[in-house]
C-alpha cells in the first residue's frame, strides 16, 4: 500500500489489541499511543472521564498532524479514530473512515459528516458521501491462500469469536455423539474464559474426533482445512470467512452494540453465501440437521461457493487504496 516517498503513522490506544502486531510490522513510519476508551453504554460517572480523554486526545492528536505534516487522515473505528479525525478537521486536513460492519458504528457516526468520503464493508441505505468498498482483510486473507485448495477439509470448525460463546460452546457439546456417529469430526475453539471455567470438564470430552481448544493465534490457518465452520458475524472473522470461499453458519451475538452482527450476517446470507441462525430460535436437533445438510450435500455446497465467489469484493484493498489516492488527488 506504501508508495515510494510516502509516509505512514499510526495513532491507536495503549491497551489496543493491534499494538503487538503494529510493532512487529514495518509498515509505519512512527507510531502513537493515547489513553482512549469509549463511551458506557449506560448512565454512568465514568463517562466524564471518557469524555475529558477523548479532548485531551483531540488536543494531542492536533499536535502530531502538524508536527508530521500529515496530508491524509484515514479513521477506522473507535474513539481514538474519531478524536483524531476531529483533530484533523479542525486543520482542514484531507480525512475517510472506514466501517467494517453493515451498521455505523458510535463513533464514526460522530465523524460522518466531518470527513470527505466514508467507505463501506457493506451497504448501509441513505449514508451520503459513501461507497461500498468491501473489507480490505478479505484481499489480504484470498491472497496469503487464493492458491490452495480451500475447500477439501475434513472437519468442522466452531468457533464463538475470541471470547468465545457459551451458547455455542454448549449446543455442540451436547450434540458430540450425534457427529460421532455421522462421522464428522469436530474442532471446538472455546474462548479462554470458558475453557478455564471449564477445563477439568473439557479435558475428559477432549477426544480423537472433537478437538477442543481455548483460542487459536492464526484462525485462517484453521479455516483453510475445515470442510464446515460455525461462527458468529464478527467483522474480521466474516472477512476471513468470505476471503476463503468457506461453507458457514453463521450465529450472530446478541450482545453487540447495534446488533450489527445480525447485519453483518444478513448482508451475506442475502446473496446466498451462509446459513444464519438467531441464537435464540437455535437447539440441538436444528443445528445437528443443518450440520449434516451443509456437510455432506455437495449440490448445496457448491451452490453457495458459487454464491460467494460471485458476490464477494475480493478486490476490497484495491478500491480502498483507489478511493485514497482520489482524495489525495482531489478526484471525485
Amino acid at each position: 500500500m506504501r508508495k515510494k516517498g510516502h509516509k505512514l503513522y499510526f495513532i491507536g490506544t495503549i491497551k489496543g489489541l493491534e499494538k503487538d502486531f503494529i510493532e512487529r510490522s514495518n509498515l509505519f513510519s512512527k507510531t502513537y499511543y493515547f489513553d482512549s476508551e469509549g463511551l458506557k453504554r449506560k448512565l454512568s460517572l465514568k463517562n466524564i472521564i471518557v469524555i475529558y480523554k477523548h479532548y485531551r486526545n483531540i488536543k494531542k492528536a492536533k499536535s502530531i498532524l502538524k508536527k508530521e505534516k500529515i496530508d491524509l487522515v484515514v479513521g477506522m473505528g473507535g474513539f481514538i479514530s474519531a478524536s483524531t479525525i476531529i483533530a484533523a478537521n479542525s486543520l482542514k486536513l484531507k480525512t475517510l473512515i472506514h466501517e467494517q460492519n453493515a451498521v455505523l458504528g458510535l463513533a464514526n457516526r460522530v465523524v460522518q459528516r466531518k470527513v470527505n468520503k466514508i467507505l463501506l464493508s457493506y451497504p448501509i441505505k441513505n449514508l451520503k458521501n459513501s461507497v461500498v468498498v468491501g473489507n480490505p482483510r478479505i484481499s489480504e486473507v484470498y491472497e496469503l491462500y487464493k492458491n490452495e485448495n480451500l475447500n477439501l477439509g475434513d472437519y468442522l470448525l466452531v468457533v464463538g469469536g475470541s471470547r468465545g460463546a457459551q451458547r455455542i460452546n454448549e449446543l455442540i457439546i451436547n450434540i458430540k455423539e450425534r457427529l460421532k456417529n455421522a462421522k464428522i469430526n469436530a474442532v471446538l475453539i472455546t474462548g479462554n474464559k470458558y475453557y478455564e471455567e471449564n477445563e477439568a470438564r473439557l479435558v475428559k470430552i477432549n477426544c480423537s474426533y472433537f478437538k477442543i481448544i481455548p483460542f487459536s493465534n492464526n484462525l485462517p490457518k484453521l479455516l483453510i482445512n475445515a470442510k464446515l465452520i460455525i461462527s458468529r458475524a464478527g467483522a474480521t472473522t466474516l472477512s476471513e470467512l468470505l476471503a476463503l470461499k468457506k461453507i458457514s453458519i453463521i450465529i450472530p451475538s446478541p450482545n453487540v452494540t447495534g446488533d450489527h452482527q445480525t447485519k453483518n450476517a444478513m448482508q451475506v446470507t442475502k446473496f446466498g453465501g451462509a446459513v444464519m441462525f438467531n441464537e435464540a430460535e437455535l437447539d440441538e436437533e436444528k443445528l445437528f440437521r443443518e450440520i449434516e445438510k451443509l456437510y455432506f450435500n455437495n449440490d448445496v455446497r457448491s451452490k453457495i461457493i458459487n454464491n460467494l465467489s460471485f458476490n464477494v469484493r475480493f478486490d476490497a484493498k484495491d478500491l480502498f487504496i483507489e478511493e485514497i489516492e482520489k482524495i489525495l488527488n482531489n478526484r471525485k
